[in-house]
């Protein structure tokens, strides 16, 4: 107990050293990992999903900027639903979608909390098999973002951990973070952004 309450005060210190500053683009605020350390945060290595394969090419896309809106959102098209907690491993979760499939919300309920995931039967399931890897550049990127929502992963540092509003601006760090890339924004002479959702509820 006391070593969690000295975990707290020195990152509620750093929440409020970083916030009191006036040329963040973004804020930190105190969330359920505000009492855990680097040693307490098992943030899985994301990588290629195994069982899963991968196009053999880079896919790209042979279509005018006129077709590419300046910003997009899939959330104002219910297109995506609301942040399911998938742990620290979302990994797991993409095994099991290709192993074992996954039923809708009508037939299997999302209830949040840990429990075995025992397979379910007669029921209709969807399945992953396989994915496409995109070109490292903004444009392949924006364009595919603009025709569905984009499984990605980051490298994050550990005030991400933290972050509360604003555009994300931090260093890169040595830790995987699967996030889910759902609309960009920003004109040419603005700050462009991605819209991200996170797949840890905070």
């Amino acid at each position: 107990m006391i070593k969690r309450r000295e975990i707290f005060k020195k990152n509620l210190l750093y929440i409020q050293k970083f916030n009191s500053q006036g040329n963040n683009t973004y804020r930190l605020a105190i969330n359920k990992f505000a009492d855990m350390n680097n040693e307490d945060m098992s943030v899985c290595e994301q990588e290629e999903p195994s069982g899963l394969l991968a196009s053999e090419k880079i896919v790209s896309f042979n279509i005018s900027e006129e077709d590419v809106p300046n910003s997009f959102d899939w959330r104002e098209h219910n297109a995506v639903s609301p942040v399911r907690d998938q742990g620290t491993c979302a990994q797991k979760a993409f095994r099991y979608v290709s192993q074992e499939g996954i039923a809708t919300e009508d037939d299997f309920p999302y209830e949040g909390v840990k429990q075995s995931c025992d397979p379910i039967e007669d029921v209709d399931k969807l399945y992953i098999d396989g994915y496409t890897t995109l070109g490292t550049d903004e444009w392949s990127l924006r364009t595919a973002v603009s025709r569905q929502p984009v499984a990605a992963s980051i490298r994050i540092s550990e005030d991400f951990r933290y972050y509360d509003n604003g555009i994300y601006q931090g260093a890169c760090g040595n830790q995987g973070h699967a996030v889910l890339i759902v609309g960009y924004g920003g004109e040419i002479d603005e700050e462009k952004y991605w819209i991200v959702m996170r797949l840890v509820e905070l």
